[in-house]
């Protein structure tokens, strides 16, 4: 097998091999675009190409050192961590940040020394999927009653979903999703990032924005990607007022039909807490509201680190727990 960086790129047999839009060739360029380097790699049986990873560089504040971020691969071989391991030779790269799709990482016999737990996962091991291989009646039976109640509720108070793909459905979806990030006192990504989400995501039709109308009014938006056979619902939001029409139920039942429309598998809901979790916990809310829609809690893979310079990883993860404590302390 032969592993090599790709300079001459043909986006469709990327994808074709990709593990998860975080992984498709849009994405790098959203990467791009937002002022990362972007390295994407092939793994070649002779001229077939068999395996894509897309890794992002990222430089550590105030140092001379860098880190590797390759989200939601599959599951690196051997080979693949040796050729990350001579790539990263001499670029004063710290670790690389893998965080794969697949079952938990075996210790390879030669890299065993460099494989550590996680110092600082940036996506949740848990996610919750929900099987769209079902008849429309089949999807509601599965939602819990609470949800069906809420489904219908929201239809019935005349809340109205449109999906709009538009320069209208963006600016609409940003607003909701800066007052969700308000409200919850989350710090997500700015304006230009969710540009150029939206932007390169919808040239190969990945992502579909869904709004929540009542009265005229817009009072919830998400934002899916469709990838592979599955539907991901990574972002989203909603607006204080109307919160008692229940719209987001209804968002989430649109996206399963959005997800049968376009002939996929499964829905995604993209992050949970594991299905037994300490209900204080920050997560526990939106954890409950999606196992409200009847979706399987699945395991994702294992985040771990492959180190290159233990000395700068040491004081890394020191930096990185102050940092966590200190948020800690001041929120």
């Amino acid at each position: 097998m032969e592993i090599r960086v790709l300079n001459d790129i043909n986006p469709t047999e990327f994808d074709a091999h990709a593990a998860h839009p975080l992984q498709s060739y849009a994405w790098g360029e959203v990467r791009k675009r937002t002022h990362c380097e972007v390295v994407w790699v092939g793994m070649y049986d002779g001229n077939h190409l068999k395996q894509t990873f897309q890794m992002t560089v990222h430089s550590v504040p105030h140092t001379p050192y860098k880190i590797l971020y390759i989200p939601r691969s599959q599951m690196p071989s051997a080979e693949m961590l040796a050729f990350v391991n001579t790539f990263a030779r001499g670029k004063k790269i710290i670790f690389a940040s893998w965080e794969p799709i697949d079952d938990p990482i075996t210790p390879f016999s030669f890299f065993k020394n460099q494989i550590r737990n996680a110092a600082s996962p940036m996506l949740p091991p848990w996610t919750q999927i929900i099987n769209l291989k079902r008849t429309e009646a089949e999807l509601l039976a599965a939602c819990d009653s609470h949800a069906r109640y809420n489904i219908r509720y929201a239809e019935r108070k005349g809340v109205e979903i449109r999906e709009m793909n538009t320069e209208e459905g963006f600016e609409i979806f940003w607003e909701i999703y800066l007052a969700t990030c308000a409200r919850q006192k989350y710090q997500g990504h700015g304006k230009a990032h969710h540009r150029a989400i939206w932007e390169e995501m919808r040239k190969t039709s990945i992502n579909h924005i869904l709004v929540a109308w009542y009265e005229n009014t817009p009072i919830a938006a998400i934002e899916l990607f469709a990838f592979g056979k599955k539907l991901y619902y990574p972002y989203g939001g909603s607006l204080d007022i109307h919160r008692n029409v229940k719209a987001m139920n209804l968002l989430i039942w649109h996206a399963m039909l959005l997800g049968q429309q376009l002939g996929l598998e499964s829905l995604d809901l993209w992050g949970s807490m594991p299905p037994i979790h300490d209900k204080n916990h920050p997560w526990a809310g939106f954890t409950e509201f999606k196992r409200s829609f009847g979706g399987e809690f699945v395991k994702i893979g294992a985040n771990f680190d492959q180190v290159f310079l233990p000395v700068p990883y040491f004081f890394y993860r020191i930096a990185f727990c102050l940092r966590k404590l200190v948020n800690k302390l001041f929120s």
